[in-house]
């Protein structure tokens, strides 16, 4: 199960995830809604430099222009890129012409049966499916859960890993992952402190309630003569 913390704003915030094991840490920049997080390319050049190996760095943005997302790629040179915003899908085939070697994330907001074919549409493009909450101000970081029936049917019917945010919580996080079984879950809300920044003893209780699921599950699946 890959774990990626979202909202990064400092320093302090990379080094608690990567720390802890999270996989890849998340900067959002490039915003036309809401969030408290935005960066600017300063921020991000500044912030990456402190991203250590084998954890990975996702420019995370509201932005629908192939030309501008592949600008804040080139200028960060992050080629993670998670796409929060309404692009199309011929758009993420664009920016694939124009950056070399990019990961698409592209987030699909789950608020009815009709974000499953929203969701295959985009499977079909894009290298990871990422779903969350979407309100009327925000298009991530609303700290609120949506159905995650309609996630897990998500699941099982598109063809590439499928990452689960919105509204988790390290008291939730075991429940989403039952329910839903996705290849990863992405937090920001859920583990930030009263400052905005995160908050060590709740990245540190996410994560660990999520691995201490992947150990439980792994050893579940060992024939019982090989676990004695």
């Amino acid at each position: 199960m890959k774990i990626k913390i979202c909202g990064i704003r400092s320093k302090e915030d990379i080094m608690v995830a990567s720390y802890e094991g999270a996989d890849a840490v998340g900067f959002i920049i490039g915003v036309t809604h809401e969030t408290e997080d935005a960066l600017s390319v300063e921020d991000v050049n500044r912030l990456v430099k402190y991203v250590p190996p084998f954890v990975t760095p996702v420019l995370v943005t509201h932005f629908t222009s192939p030309d501008a997302i592949a600008a804040l790629a080139v200028a960060t040179k992050i080629r993670t890129l998670q796409l929060q915003g309404g692009i199309l899908p011929e758009d993420i085939a664009r920016i694939r012409k124009k950056i070399w070697n990019v990961t698409i994330i592209k987030a699909i907001h789950v608020v009815s049966e009709r974000s499953i074919n929203i969701a295959k549409q985009y499977s079909e493009v894009a290298d990871m499916i990422l779903l969350d909450s979407v309100t009327e101000d925000r298009l991530g970081g609303t700290g609120i859960t949506h159905d995650w029936s309609i996630s897990a049917r998500i699941v099982r019917e598109v063809n590439i890993p499928v990452i689960l945010a919105g509204g988790l919580t390290p008291d939730n996080v075991e429940e989403a992952i039952r329910v839903v079984n996705p290849y990863g879950v992405d937090v920001n809300t859920g583990v930030k402190g009263k400052n905005g920044s995160k908050d060590p003893e709740k990245v540190r209780s996410f994560i660990q309630n999520v691995k201490a699921l992947n150990y439980k599950n792994y050893f579940s699946n060992i024939p019982l003569h090989l676990a004695n």
